[in-house]
């Protein structure tokens, strides 16, 4: 039996659709960068429907001047392979927004699964100051995210590590997917991708950092080997933002964190986090201190 979509179903979609093109033109830097970006909002998700342009998803990216707060650059997308998604994702649904009640400052960022830089320009807008650390396997991925955030690597406020985040160092195999978003780490794979692995106190060392303000888990099912291991370089991180994968539940995700002291909070309008949060006992006094003194 055909599933029958809700009655307002198609007029959810045009309301969505219509909030997607106002971004374009609020984000845009002047009205001819705004009307590109909404057009190509458009073809994204007309080839997303009819999928008539799987052949266009090796395109170049094409670039787009954007205003992000006080500061304008130019950001590059790729039409059809899931960028523009992100995009509306990160900026219209702030998915990554870390309540104030919680964390008022930033210094120090780290994007685990930085996809083409989208999340650490969103952090941008909230944390002007903090260091960004980008970790990204994904090559295709790479020359888009080098970039985007090109001009934050020429003021020393980012560094990107190519590889991936692991439970060791040496070599994995990666496989890309159709999407830009949905690479993954797999031992079985056929593909001869093979990206350079990372523990996160290898990436902390790296990057120089004796801190994280936030870390932000995006890596496509690789969650659990993160964080079910013995992990001293926790007692050094104030706020996890995560996207969960393959099984990996919350449930779990607090009993892995539990030793540490983090506390999980689903997603949750009481607060206005989007996405599962694990906040340290340091947060968590801090938040406490603020509520009582209002």
């Amino acid at each position: 039996m055909a599933k029958l979509l809700p009655e307002n179903f198609f007029i959810q979609k045009l309301e969505h659709y219509l909030r997607e093109i106002s971004l374009c033109f609020r984000m845009g830097a002047n009205f001819n960068s705004g009307l590109r970006l909404a057009i190509a909002t458009l073809k994204f998700h007309i080839n997303n429907v009819l999928n008539i342009a799987q052949s266009a998803n090796h395109l170049p990216p094409k670039s787009y001047q954007i205003q992000f707060g006080d500061y304008c650059t130019d950001l590059w997308l790729r039409t059809y392979t899931g960028d523009i998604f992100v995009l509306h994702e990160i900026f219209l649904e702030c998915c990554y927004q870390i309540p104030k009640i919680w964390l008022q400052e930033a210094s120090s960022i780290i994007d685990l699964g930085a996809n083409i830089g989208i999340t650490t320009l969103f952090f941008r807008a909230y944390f002007p100051n903090a260091k960004y650390v980008l970790v990204e396997p994904s090559t295709t991925n790479l020359s888009v995210l080098r970039r985007n955030i090109s001009w934050l690597e020429k003021c020393n406020q980012a560094q990107v590590i190519a590889g991936a985040v692991s439970n060791y160092s040496g070599e994995l195999r990666f496989s890309n997917t159709q999407w830009s978003w949905g690479g993954y780490i797999d031992p079985d794979s056929s593909e001869e991708t093979i990206v350079r692995s990372y523990t996160m106190t290898e990436i902390i060392e790296l990057s120089g950092l004796n801190k994280i303000d936030i870390l932000k888990v995006d890596i496509e099912g690789a969650e659990k080997q993160l964080f079910s291991q013995p992990n001293e370089w926790l007692k050094n991180v104030k706020i996890i933002i995560a996207e969960l994968h393959n099984q990996y539940s919350i449930e779990q995700f607090q009993k892995d964190l539990e030793p540490m002291g983090f506390t999980v909070i689903p997603p949750n309008p009481k607060y206005g986090n989007r996405m599962i949060c694990a906040l340290s006992p340091e947060v968590l006094n801090n938040q406490k201190e603020l509520t009582t003194s209002r």
